[in-house]
């Protein structure tokens, strides 16, 4: 089952924050068997393209990146989208301003992926945590 939160604009990426940085670290690689939490401490904003919002579109973008052991995303990669394109700058963007917390133990780039989904009801951003 797939909980919905609704959330106005302003507050709708703090959530967001929270629920990826949770599936984040359900998501997590390993590493000669050592295991780093990967903590996502900060974001930037999620901008709906503005273009889907008023032509009610809504979709989903999985994304692949590499989080380097001083907190830093890079290597983004589409994975897979829908519609194809439509919010794939938007996510990329997103994923970019991402911030997690430094590697503690020696440990290479893990390679993580996420999903972040766009969703609109009316004047309300909505955020679907993805399935864990």
């Amino acid at each position: 089952m797939v909980s919905r939160i609704k959330l106005n604009k302003r507050k709708a990426w703090q959530l967001a924050i929270c629920c990826l940085g949770y599936w984040v670290l359900a998501s997590l690689s390993s590493c000669a068997g050592q295991h780093q939490p990967i903590i996502l401490t900060s974001t930037g904003h999620l901008e709906y393209p503005s273009q889907a919002k008023r032509q009610a579109i809504e979709g989903w973008v999985q994304v692949a990146y590499d989080v380097s052991s001083n907190g830093l995303t890079s290597n983004l990669e589409i994975l897979d989208s829908e519609p194809k394109q439509i919010f794939d700058r938007a996510a990329l963007d997103f994923i970019r301003t991402w911030r997690f917390q430094p590697f503690t133990i020696k440990m290479d780039v893990q390679r993580v992926s996420s999903v972040i989904r766009f969703q609109i009801d009316a004047n309300e951003a909505e955020y679907v945590p993805p399935p864990l």
